[in-house]
């Protein structure tokens, strides 16, 4: 028997049918190897951490790097998220749509910081991001946006925080008025 196998930098939507024989199919992304039997998850390595999100099925996470590090079992609707170079792990219960939906091209943000925009616009859009006040940085933004609607996600972040952003090549910088 062979083992299907993927590694990851960035993000994906996985999409696993379960095999008669068992195949195991496993994806190695950051310091995680997620073992999978048939299931749908969506797993983000960003920077220094990986994130799983597990909409169906069960995965078994394993740290690639702690020898004798305890795997990590997974049910329908909880997020784990590790950091490298840890042996501990943050597991939780989430709705998984949040972390699925760029997918159907929509981002969809339920209480996400400003900071946490401001880095999702360096990975996914390569921008660099200055967010000059740190109060404006811990601001929670719910709402839904097209991925591809970059300036509509910016007016309303404007709108709703009375925030001055300003948006030049590569280059966003973000201020309270």
């Amino acid at each position: 028997d062979t083992i299907r196998q993927v590694w990851l930098e960035g993000e994906a939507f996985f999409s696993v049918l379960h095999q008669e024989n068992d195949l195991k199919f496993i994806v190695y992304s950051g310091e995680i190897a997620i073992e999978v039997l048939g299931t749908e998850f969506n797993v983000n390595h960003r920077r220094t951490k990986t994130q799983v999100v597990l909409n169906s099925g069960m995965v078994k996470l394993h740290n690639t790097k702690v020898i004798a590090s305890e795997s990590v079992t997974m049910r329908p609707g909880e997020l784990v998220e590790m950091e490298n170079g840890q042996n501990s792990y943050l597991k939780k219960a989430v709705n998984t749509e949040l972390y699925t939906s760029w997918k159907k091209n929509k981002l969809v943000f339920d209480g996400t910081s400003i900071a946490e925009i401001a880095q999702l616009l360096e990975d996914n859009y390569g921008y660099k991001v200055t967010i000059q006040d740190p109060e404006l940085a811990k601001k929670q933004f719910k709402g839904t946006v097209p991925v591809d609607e970059l300036d509509k996600l910016l007016g309303q972040i404007t709108k709703v925080f009375n925030a001055d952003i300003t948006k030049r090549d590569k280059l966003i910088i973000m201020k309270l008025k």
